[in-house]
């Protein structure tokens, strides 16, 4: 891996530029929230992303981590079965990545099986779909467990 200082309007253009490569950007908070709010919607919505943010000790070691949607939180939209729940649901896969075997496992099957849902067409207002917020957790808990009760029999 390659790490590359740059200025954030730099990182910005490249992000606008790129070929669609994945990028890992570490970034200050401020900026972390920056880059989701403009570069998000380039790719679909700003509700597709989670965050993670770590600590790290002085032997540079996780020594905590918190998982986040991106885009923060939208109260409006409380009570209405209209917001796209996918970066909670990425964020909380994330987090269970960073721990056990199993808790990796079962973020490794969320995250797919959210992925996996949205390729096949179930998806939320924001990406051209029709399901409210409810059914597309209801679909990504169906692929999950599928996931699971398969991984389990091998």
């Amino acid at each position: 891996m390659l790490y590359e200082p740059q200025l954030i309007d730099a990182t910005f253009a490249l992000l606008i530029s790129s070929s669609g490569d994945p990028l890992v950007i570490p970034a200050l908070n401020r900026d972390g929230d920056i880059l989701s709010d403009l570069v998000l919607p380039l790719f679909g919505s700003i509700a597709g992303s989670e965050s993670l943010l770590v600590a790290f000790d002085d032997d540079f070691e996780p020594s905590a981590i918190m998982a986040e949607a991106a885009h923060g939180t939208a109260p409006s939209l409380q009570g209405k079965n209209v917001a796209n729940p996918m970066a909670m649901i990425l964020a909380a896969a994330a987090l269970l990545s960073q721990g056990s075997e199993p808790a990796q496992r079962a973020g490794r099957a969320i995250r797919e099986a959210c992925l996996e849902a949205v390729g096949a067409g179930s998806r939320t207002s924001d990406l051209g779909g029709h399901l409210g917020t409810s059914e597309f957790v209801d679909e990504v808990a169906a692929r999950t467990k599928a996931k699971l009760d398969v991984w389990a029999n091998i």
